[in-house]
């Protein structure tokens, strides 16, 4: 959906040429959170994911990404692992959120 950005962890579906059977396959593998990633031998202007297999993927806790979005939506998870990273870093320093978000200068104020 324009719009949206998605990040967690993949799982790839190495699809036949032309061939969706592992998509169908996938589907019935893909746990909540997890981000599934299409690849075919050569590109081509085929549908792997239609529309009767997308009404699955809500059900079972995953979202289909275009493959035109597909180095920008990496990029974005890259950038928020860092940031996440970094977070947990001055926590473990002994940084708190509620001081570094400035929710305790909100409640003071």
């Amino acid at each position: 959906m324009p719009g949206r950005a998605v990040a967690g962890p993949a799982r790839t579906a190495p699809c036949g040429q032309d061939d969706n059977r592992a998509v169908h396959e996938v589907t019935a593998h893909v746990r909540p959170g997890e981000v599934v990633v299409l690849t075919m031998p050569e590109p081509r202007p085929v549908a792997l994911l239609g529309d009767l297999l997308a009404t699955q993927a809500p059900v079972r806790g995953a979202v289909a990404v275009p493959a035109a979005d597909v180095e920008r939506t990496v990029t974005a998870v890259r950038e928020r692992l860092a940031k996440e990273a970094g977070l947990r870093a001055r926590w473990r320093a002994g940084e708190l959120s509620y001081d570094v978000y400035g929710m305790r200068a909100e409640d003071e104020s």
